[in-house]
């Protein structure tokens, strides 16, 4: 298993999908920690998301023919669905911590159901901690999610925020 590949499984078990959640991941890449979520999904549903037609292309294939999860070529703030998500993540959507991250807070707050999680996932590296999370509060701070909590993983951090009513 590559390093990828253990920070995305972290991300997924952080996550503690019980099988039955409508799940968005958006910034989704190739679709490793899509493919993890969709495994743990036996009567949910995933929605993956990412504005590069390369990363999707990548994604469907990896995910392959899995009948509750779909792969879309779309921005996160241009998403528009019937039904509201239970959880959300994304793992290294900079926009977060590097940007307003207005228009990606809004929407998430627009698709996910009130009581519904939020997961910002990011890779530590040469950026660590103490400069994201003030970032990612802030994007954060206006829209109608709780305080976020902060985890940490092998080489990862999660902010995390439930989506007030």
């Amino acid at each position: 298993m590559t390093d990828t590949e253990a920070r995305q499984r972290w991300v997924v078990d952080h996550l503690d999908l019980r099988g039955t959640e409508r799940v968005l991941e958006f910034g989704c890449g190739p679709g490793v920690a899509a493919a993890l979520a969709a495994g743990r999904l036996a009567r949910g549903s995933l929605l993956a998301v990412d504005r590069s037609p390369v990363a999707v292309a990548r994604a469907r294939a990896r995910i392959g023919d899995v009948p509750h999860a779909t792969i879309e070529q779309t921005a996160l703030a241009d998403l528009s669905t019937p039904e509201p998500f239970d959880v959300a993540f994304g793992v290294d959507v900079n926009v977060f911590w590097t940007g307003t991250a207005h228009a990606e807070c809004d929407a998430l707050a627009r698709l996910l159901r009130p009581g519904g999680r939020l997961a910002l996932c990011f890779s530590l590296g040469p950026t660590g901690a103490d400069r994201i999370v003030p970032r990612v509060r802030a994007a954060l701070a206006g829209h109608p999610f709780t305080e976020p909590t902060v985890s940490e993983g092998p080489g990862l951090l999660a902010v995390d925020a439930v989506r007030r009513p």
